[in-house]
Order: structure tokens, then C-alpha cells, then sequence
């Protein structure tokens, strides 16, 4: 049953994938009356997740938000300059890695996506007591 779950919510984040100049913006969209503790610990994951997988701590990665809230976008950067990785806002240098990210709250649920390249990473997360804890195993879609 979890797995079916998880199955689902996957191809629900590929068949609503953004296409066009806007692709690689990053959304935060946890509704702004949440007090969530711990909502880095979904940044931190991901950075050890492609920090331990793939990515040498010299890349560059292309990661932008317009989000008004800038708090946890501000933590995953400086999270990756801390491990070694360059953050740029410019889509116009050369040799980056695009790197986006997607958090959506669905019931008890935070439903995250990062887009790496053309490559999907896909985690969920359990909203209880106003902490969040992650729930199973980290998905991804063309991550090699």
C-alpha cells in the first residue's frame, strides 16, 4: 500500500513537471500559517543525498527562487557553499548544474521534488506535531 502510494505520488510529480524559461525556478509553497520546525532538515537531506551520489564539490549549480520568502532557499544555499559547491542566480555562465526545487503540502504531507539537470529526486515528508520526519526512502527519476 505505501509503496502504491508512493508510485502514485511519483508520476504525479513527473506528469505536472513545469516546461519553459521557468523550469528551474525554485517554490516553496508550505502554506505561510505553518509553523513547521525543522523544514531545513528536507535541505539537508537533499544535500547529503547529492553530495554522497554524485555531484564533485567543485560544480556550480544554478538555483533560483522568487519566492518572498527567501529563509529556506538561504539555507540550502549556504548549505552547499559550506560542503563546497558554488551557488549562482545567473543561468547565463557556463558548465552548471541546474538544481530546483518543489515543496508542497498535501494533508499531513510535505511532497518535495528538486529537479537535478533532467533528472528527478523525489522525498516525502510527515507533518506531526509540527515537526516533520521523512517517510521512507528517497525516489528518483533518471538520476544516475
Amino acid at each position: 500500500m505505501r509503496i502504491l502510494f508512493i508510485a502514485i505520488l511519483t508520476l504525479v510529480f513527473i506528469g505536472c513537471a513545469k516546461v519553459g524559461p521557468n523550469y528551474f525556478h525554485s517554490i516553496n509553497n508550505t502554506p505561510k500559517d505553518i509553523q513547521i520546525t525543522n523544514l531545513n532538515i528536507i535541505a539537508d537531506d537533499m544535500i547529503d543525498f547529492i553530495s554522497h551520489h554524485k555531484t564533485p564539490n567543485n560544480t556550480t549549480f544554478y538555483l533560483y527562487t522568487e519566492d518572498k520568502d527567501r529563509s529556506f532557499f538561504d539555507y540550502l544555499s549556504n548549505k552547499f557553499r559550506q560542503k563546497g559547491y558554488a551557488i549562482t542566480e545567473s543561468h547565463d555562465l557556463k558548465n552548471l548544474t541546474f538544481l530546483s526545487y518543489t515543496i508542497q503540502k498535501t494533508g499531513n504531507f510535505l511532497l518535495v521534488t528538486y529537479n537535478f539537470n533532467e533528472s528527478k529526486i523525489n522525498r516525502i515528508y510527515t507533518i506531526e506535531n509540527n515537526k516533520i520526519t521523512s517517510s521512507g526512502s528517497i525516489s528518483t527519476f533518471n538520476f544516475n
